[in-house]
């Protein structure tokens, strides 16, 4: 995630958030496993991955939801 937040600084903001120290999180999101990674735009849910992804597999799968 770090990697992919330095490569779209200024056009991604990625957020990692700790969902054992902030217990709301998870039932707030609907969480069910860990890690679940959330795309937002403008505030609502545009996409949903709950499994880990190497860094070509987030490229492409944050690409995929941006040329939606």
């Amino acid at each position: 995630l770090k990697d992919l937040a330095r490569e779209m600084a200024g056009k991604l903001k990625v957020v990692k958030v700790n969902v054992e120290q902030n217990g709301r999180v998870p039932n707030t999101f609907g969480i069910r496993a860990v890690p679940t990674l959330i795309l937002f735009e403008a505030g609502r849910e545009t996409a949903r991955s709950s499994c880990y992804q190497a860094l070509d597999d987030l490229r492409r799968f944050v690409s995929a939801v941006a040329q939606r």
